[in-house]
């Protein structure tokens, strides 16, 4: 019995919600590149709506964590930062403005 999704393309990982997708690009991407796309597209910013008590959310760097915890970035951790998980921390509205494209970048796949 075969199990699981298949080989996957991304826009076929966005279709059926597949982690391991996205787990397997976070990994191959790294920290350094997913936190300069995340700051592109307005995470750990507010995003200017006249919203009272916004806040920013944050999202993680290598550097934070040494600092933070004194132990390195692993690249579980990059998988967890892939999917929104472990030290991500983003706001309702900056994924609603992700989404409507509010943020001023196009996301055609």
């Amino acid at each position: 019995m075969e199990e699981g999704h298949g080989k996957l393309d991304l826009l076929e990982g966005l279709v059926h919600s597949c982690d391991v997708v996205f787990y397997t690009l976070g990994e191959k991407a790294g920290v350094e590149k997913m936190e300069s796309y995340a700051r592109k597209y307005g995470l750990n910013a507010l995003t200017g709506i006249d919203l009272p008590g916004e806040t920013k959310g944050y999202i993680p760097t290598a550097r934070w964590k040494e600092k933070k915890f004194g132990v390195p970035w692993y690249p579980g951790d990059s998988v967890n930062m892939a999917i929104g998980q472990g030290f991500v921390q983003t706001t309702p509205i900056q994924m609603s403005a992700i989404t409507s494209g509010r943020h001023g970048y196009t996301t055609s796949l």
